[in-house]
């Protein structure tokens, strides 16, 4: 009661009288336990920010483009706009906005004469004549504002498509007051109608002519760039950035040369689904130094309006050493390590010259390196150098000999060749004590069907999937006695189930990490005197996703008591549920065979011919048809029990919303799930999304959100599907299992 007291009395107070009855109000001071609104009355600090979010609740841009193509002729699409005011409490000034004015023009900027665009506030009244209330922060207090403040505003915007599509833009300008940043200028957005999205790709993104020299002809390379859109594109400018580079670009009986530009005269439109061919030639040169250009293609696709392609010859070679460090770990004093592998590795488009490799000066006692089969690169400069071809790989093997008890040594093994600076890799290594203790010991390397596998240093990374083959080799034991036991154990990242193949008691094992994420390994050892080690072995693995986009399922299902076991009982019973991840286009949507089953008020996106990644559809063609790195791909159904479900793309389509959805397929006896999605963007450690769905039962559809690449900045980087709930979530109950049908694109 006293607490109500002093707000009633605070409320009623003028700006002067409030400073008069503070010290009287002291008393009220210990019952106040929420921010008082009418506190900051007073203040010379108070002030409005406006936070405005678009129709997806994200922050609104400046720019809307909007593919009228794909809208029913005579139909109305709504684009709704929120005004919140986002001042903390205790300093709020009220948000009031004063006018909205609508500027609607037609393909040449000119004003309609029947306007597409209307605009009503939330209760149906036209933005020109709707009386706006005071926004003031969430929680306020009424008594603290103007009659009738809210918290938000709405506001809508409808767009009626006509029969035939006509390109419109309309400006819309929020004039507001008691925001510094707007008070001065009004908020402007625009909406831009087109027939049709364009969208155009230019492949390869790089050129590479090779080693050309002074006086000789060089192959033609060619460049193709198509438009992948649902409308024409048109092609504004081509221009080719370089200082010295003679090439030159002809393209549908056009040319562009080295700062002189073609200019989109006489014009150039690519249709639908068409492309043109760029042919790039490269003049006589002066010298055999370093070219480099940019070839630059402008173009009315307003996601990405310049497609670049980097144009290079005479680059010269590339060296890369793999794995980097080296960490010997603890090895017994008296005799060498067990040798560690180094892959020098031709990463160029022309041949390496290896010229010395060498332990530098400055290392520590203890450290060398033999060559290995026909690897064998000089020791200095004085040797004949050893050439490696584009692409080849030569391994050396670096050791360590401790020199002395207790003894920690650190230092690099150098490799000096024609491809830059020296490069080199740290080494390091400590020396047991002479207790007697066997001391185990770990190298990894990537299994692949042909070749050698890649070497991996504690601390490396591979992608999901991957097989690792471990090997305790390097363990050693005291003078007389041999390592005879091995144990391994791992440390995975929560919802993964890797699992030792075939042995978790064997010298040489396999591991398969199937979820992203940090797993470490251990290695404990016993010797055939029954000693163990001091101390087991630790190997760190990061497993991270190399592509662009990474969506990844798991779940869990309580009555599933054995995660790990695949196929079926010997009763013949799946030994798991089944759930099957989905990644739908925006097109998806378009085909017509597609209801609304989820009832959001459009079509699903579930189990569309071509649009929609999942089982039934592993590797559908998206986007550019001549290039596979705009195509999603499953890597695999899991039908028996926890995932994961990966699907990848290595080069999402720039500012596409892809819609990602879980469909319970069947819970095989196993009773309900929970899912959870990880969403990975360009190859980061962590994921940009990790989110625990609802629970699933047979015939659930979660449509877990709509994700874009690049995530536009200070938006979230999943979006919730149109209908979702306060948790953002669209579970559908009952949704009818896949048809059999084609799902491929033609």
């Amino acid at each position: 009661m006293i607490f109500r007291n002093c707000v009633s009395v605070r409320a009623g107070l003028t700006r002067l009288a409030v400073v008069g009855v503070t010290l009287a109000l002291a008393a009220c001071s210990d019952e106040v336990t929420k921010v008082d609104a009418c506190a900051s009355k007073g203040r010379l600090d108070r002030t409005a920010k406006l936070e405005l979010l678009d129709w997806s609740g994200q922050p609104a841009v400046a720019t809307y483009l909007i593919d009228a193509s794909t809208l029913p002729a005579g139909s109305t699409q709504q684009y709704a706009l929120k005004i919140s005011n986002i001042t903390p409490l205790d300093r709020a000034a009220p948000l009031r906005l004063e006018k909205v004015t609508l500027t609607e023009t037609d393909a040449e900027g000119k004003p309609v004469a029947q306007p597409h665009f209307t605009c009503q506030d939330a209760a149906g009244t036209p933005c020109a004549t709707a009386k706006w209330p005071e926004v003031m922060p969430q929680n306020f207090d009424p008594a603290c504002a103007g009659a009738g403040a809210k918290s938000a505003l709405s506001l809508e915007i409808r767009y009626l498509r006509p029969a035939n599509v006509e390109r419109r833009r309309l400006r819309v300008e929020l004039a507001l007051a008691g925001d510094p940043e707007w008070s001065q200028k009004p908020r402007v957005l625009e909406l831009d109608v087109l027939d049709g999205t364009p969208r155009l790709k230019c492949q390869p993104s790089s050129v590479d002519f090779g080693k050309i020299k002074p006086g000789e002809a060089a192959p033609d390379q060619t460049v193709t760039c198509i438009n992948t859109g649902s409308a024409t594109v048109e092609v504004r400018k081509v221009e080719l950035l370089s200082q010295a580079m003679p090439v030159v670009a002809t393209f549908e009986g056009h040319t562009a040369k080295v700062n002189i530009a073609y200019e989109g005269t006489p014009k150039l439109t690519v249709g639908k689904g068409k492309s043109f061919a760029i042919q790039l030639a490269l003049g006589a040169l002066k010298t055999d130094g370093k070219l480099t250009a940019t070839l630059r293609v402008h173009s009315s696709d307003a996601a990405n309006p310049v497609a670049q392609v980097q144009v290079s010859a005479n680059l010269g070679p590339c060296l890369k050493l793999q794995p980097d460090p080296l960490a010997f770990g603890t090895v017994e004093l008296g005799g060498p390590s067990k040798p560690m592998e180094l892959q020098l590795i031709s990463c160029g488009t022309e041949d390496v010259a290896i010229n010395a490799v060498q332990i530098d000066g400055a290392s520590s006692p203890g450290f060398g390196w033999t060559g290995g089969g026909a690897c064998n690169p000089p020791k200095s400069k004085a040797d004949p150098v050893l050439k490696l071809e584009p692409g080849a790989v030569c391994s050396v093997f670096a050791q360590y000999e401790p020199q002395q008890v207790g003894a920690t040594a650190a230092g690099k093994l150098c490799v000096e060749s024609d491809a830059g600076s020296t490069k080199c890799v740290s080494l390091s290594g400590s020396s047991g004590a002479a207790q007697g203790l066997p001391v185990p010991c770990i190298q990894a390397k990537t299994v692949v069907t042909t070749g050698s596998g890649l070497v991996l240093a504690s601390g490396g990374t591979v992608i999901p999937q991957t097989v690792i083959a471990l090997d305790a080799g390097c363990a050693t034991a005291p003078s007389g006695h041999v390592v005879t036991k091995w144990k391994w154990s791992v440390q995975q990242p929560s919802g993964a189930f890797a699992t030792f193949k075939p042995s978790a008691t064997q010298k040489a094992v396999q591991l398969r990490p199937d979820v992203a994420g940090k797993y470490l390994i251990s290695l404990q050892v016993e010797d055939s005197g029954g000693l163990a080690a001091a101390a087991p072995a630790k190997f760190e693995l990061n497993v991270v996703p190399d592509d662009k986009l990474h969506i990844e399922l798991t779940w869990d299902t309580p009555g599933d008591k054995d995660n790990t076991d695949v196929g079926k009982d010997a009763g013949g019973k799946v030994v798991g549920s089944d759930l099957d991840l989905h990644l739908a286009h925006p097109f998806a949507k378009d085909e017509p065979d597609q209801q609304d089953l989820d009832k959001n008020g459009e079509p699903d996106p579930w189990a569309a011919k071509c649009w929609d990644n999942f089982l039934l559809n592993k590797a559908p063609k998206w986007g550019d048809s001549a290039d596979k790195v705009d195509d999603p791909r499953l890597d695999l159904d899991d039908k028996d029990g926890w995932g994961p479900e990966n699907i990848n793309l290595t080069k999402p389509e720039l500012g596409v919303l892809y819609a990602i959805g879980v469909y319970q397929y069947n819970e095989n006896g196993f009773g309900p799930s929970t899912p959870r999605i990880r969403v990975y963007l360009d190859g980061a450690v962590s994921p940009v999304v990790d989110k625990l769905g609802p629970t699933m039962t047979t015939g659930s559809m979660w449509c877990v959100g709509l994700v874009q690449w690049p995530t536009p900045k200070g938006s979230q980087a999943l979006v919730p599907c149109k209908g979702a709930d306060t948790q953002g979530n669209l579970l559908t109950k009952g949704y009818p299992p896949y048809k059999a049908k084609n799902y491929a694109c033609q």
